[in-house]
């Protein structure tokens, strides 16, 4: 089998669904599939390379002149894909897009499947983004003809069917993670009570994050025996500085930029907090879970996906500063529960999230949806 993976944007590019991509191509390659991932370039990178037994072709270039970009963007990948693809090929879309359209549309002509992944749900998620472009109706007719979508959260799922796509083709597939990676720094020794307590944050700074919610309800707490220590980049990293120090909370927000250890960063931290307004299924909750570090996130998509079987209690609405103020007040006072919480997300994600059994299940997919076509 080969498979294509059409995505915006790939290595070196950092961000969930660029995470993802990666993971899948290269885990699929180490399984046998011939793997070609087909991206936009990148300054300084080759057009075409193999990355860990992965063909990268940086190969759909565009021309950068308003309207005419997203003609020129449908066009290459047409183009390309036209070139790649033979009888044995899946194609897949990494995110729902302008490839989807060429993409479904060569696939039927090929008379081979076609897969779509939806990353994000929501006013920014992919059907948000499709239903605001000015291709909405020819990419809605052409993306309802996909073989298989493949979603992150029962939200995406009901914004999928409310778009008209059929119910049967729609699959929930979760997001993986190396749980050999990310493990735990067991035994955990007991938390003394003179020592400080470590939260924990990972992403953009960015207003999807929240993290001015969170400032706010870490200022309110009558604990003052703590430290956010905060991983990530983005344009609001100095306005965020400032509200640290108008909050008078300076002295116990740690920001480190961007770590090449981040399974180290895990084990090092008590408890990891995700205060989005909005997500698809976080990689940082995953990371997290493999690494037995309890999590507190904001009750949507996919955040609520991850945490609902074993820690529902630890789920707060977004956007609301009492919600989190009271939950951070709960975590603090009961430290010992939260090493039992911890040892319970790595029993999750082992059993369900890792991403070397998710990776054949869709392999396996793939080859079901191959085989009917054959037939």
């Amino acid at each position: 089998m080969k498979l294509i993976i059409v995505s915006s944007n790939y290595e070196p590019v950092v961000g969930g669904a660029e995470r993802q991509a990666k993971t899948l191509a290269q885990t699929a390659s180490s399984l046998g599939v011939d793997v070609i991932v087909l991206t936009q370039p990148q300054p300084n990178m080759p057009s075409e390379e193999i990355i860990n037994g992965v063909r990268v072709a940086r190969r759909l270039n565009t021309v950068a002149l308003g309207p005419i970009w997203g003609v020129s963007y449908v066009y290459s990948t047409y183009k390309w894909l036209n070139k790649l693809i033979d009888k044995n090929t899946v194609v897949h879309n990494q995110t729902a897009y302008l490839h989807s359209l060429p993409s479904v549309l060569l696939a039927r002509s090929y008379k081979i499947p076609s897969v779509i992944r939806y990353a994000c749900a929501g006013d920014v998620g992919d059907v948000a983004r499709l239903n605001a472009s000015g291709w909405k109706k020819l990419l809605l007719r052409s993306i309802k003809q996909a073989d298989r979508h493949i979603v992150l959260s029962q939200q995406i799922r009901e914004e999928l069917i409310e778009s008209g796509i059929p119910d049967k083709t729609i699959l929930y597939r979760p997001n993986g993670v190396d749980t050999d990676v990310f493990t735990p720094n067991y035994p955990v020794s007991t938390l003394k009570p003179e020592e400080t307590f470590r939260f924990l944050f990972v992403g953009r700074l960015s207003e999807q994050k929240g993290l001015g919610y969170l400032f706010r309800a870490l200022s309110n707490l009558e604990d003052k025996n703590w430290c956010l220590d905060i991983y990530g980049y983005g344009l609001l990293e100095e306005e965020l500085k400032q509200l640290t120090r108008t909050l008078s909370i300076e002295s116990n927000v740690l920001f480190h930029g961007v770590s090449s250890d981040m399974a180290t960063v895990y084990q090092n931290a008590d408890l990891l907090v995700l205060p989005s307004l909005y997500e698809g299924m976080p990689n940082v909750v995953l990371e997290a879970m493999a690494s037995g570090l309890p999590v507190i996130a904001t009750d949507i998509g996919g955040s609520r996906e991850l945490m609902d079987e074993w820690a529902r209690e630890w789920l707060v609405s977004a956007g609301s500063v009492s919600a989190l103020t009271t939950v951070l007040t709960k975590a603090l006072r009961e430290k010992e529960h939260l090493k039992m919480l911890g040892q319970k997300a790595r029993q999750v994600a082992v059993s369900q999230y890792d991403y070397r059994q998710l990776t054949q299940q869709y392999i396996d997919d793939c080859e079901q949806l191959l085989s009917r076509y054959r037939a």
